[in-house]
């Protein structure tokens, strides 16, 4: 299983606003997934800058299955809590596949969505 940042797209590309998204995040964790309670999804590169980013907080649905809370750090990116998706490998319950849907807003900078490099 690889890690693979947005489903059908090469990383190397920019994304455009408008278009929806869905980033696939592969965590691994051998004592079990409750000890990862936030990622973060950083579209620019840079995990100190909030605004590019998407935050995913993990905590159990009450069944000991995970569940996702998605936001973003700012009105650039709109996530969608519907239709992103968090589960548990069906073979390997240490590893957790979280599937994150979101959309550039037309407010994303252009130096992250023209050429693909900053």
């Amino acid at each position: 299983m690889s890690n693979s940042t947005v489903i059908g797209h090469n990383d190397l590309e920019p994304l455009h606003p408008g278009i929806a998204y869905t980033a696939q995040i592969v965590l691994s964790d051998r004592n079990g997934w409750r000890d990862i309670q936030t990622v973060q999804l950083a579209l620019g590169g840079d995990f100190s800058d909030d605004d590019n980013s998407i935050f995913i907080t993990l905590q159990d649905d009450g069944t000991g299955q995970p569940m996702a809370l998605m936001e973003s750090g700012s009105d650039n990116i709109a996530v969608s809590n519907i239709y992103s998706s968090v589960e548990l490998n069906e073979n390997n319950d240490s590893i957790i596949i979280i599937k994150a849907r979101f959309q550039l807003t037309w407010t994303f900078p252009e130096t992250f969505d023209t050429n693909g490099s900053v």
